[in-house]
């Protein structure tokens, strides 16, 4: 197994080949819920959990797989390729994650990314400041938004 690539629906090869290495392994972003995690985690298969915030059953669940992560020795490194909203709302997570080592994060590079919210651009110096504002602390710019939309999407259930 060691030598080819993981197919992540896969998860019994991750055992193995951590057994078969000293390499620190990461996976997950392509599960979903706790369930999900949870054949990684107690075959000992991975070191860090990539979880996708927006993918993976919500900002809920979540945090539930960061604390079952937690009581494994998992450390979280969670995936997100997301725009502003989807960025503020993994740092929330992130920042309430006693495990939490990184946010993986390369969206920025589209034009319009810091224009669509009304609060400025959220990364200073490569970091994400967590806003004590309600909900997530962002707030959409509906007209960027609606103008960068993909054609033929609804907007909302508009």
């Amino acid at each position: 197994m060691v030598g080819r690539p993981l197919p992540p629906q896969k998860l019994a090869p991750y055992a193995e080949v951590k057994q078969a290495s000293n390499i620190r392994l990461l996976t997950g972003e392509n599960l979903f819920l706790v369930h999900g995690v949870l054949p990684l985690l107690e075959s000992r298969a991975v070191d860090f959990m990539a979880t996708d915030i927006q993918k993976c059953g919500g900002v809920g669940e979540a945090k539930r797989i960061a604390d079952i992560c937690d009581r494994y020795g998992v450390t979280m490194a969670p995936h997100n390729v997301a725009g502003p909203l989807g960025l503020m709302t993994a740092a929330h997570v992130c920042a309430a994650t006693a495990n939490f080592a990184a946010l993986e994060f390369h969206g920025q590079d589209v034009p319009f990314w810091d224009d669509l919210i009304l609060e400025g651009p959220i990364i200073e110096n490569g970091r994400v400041r967590v806003s004590e504002r309600p909900g997530i602390g962002v707030t959409l710019n509906e007209p960027v938004a609606r103008e960068y939309a993909k054609p033929g999407e609804s907007w909302f259930r508009e």
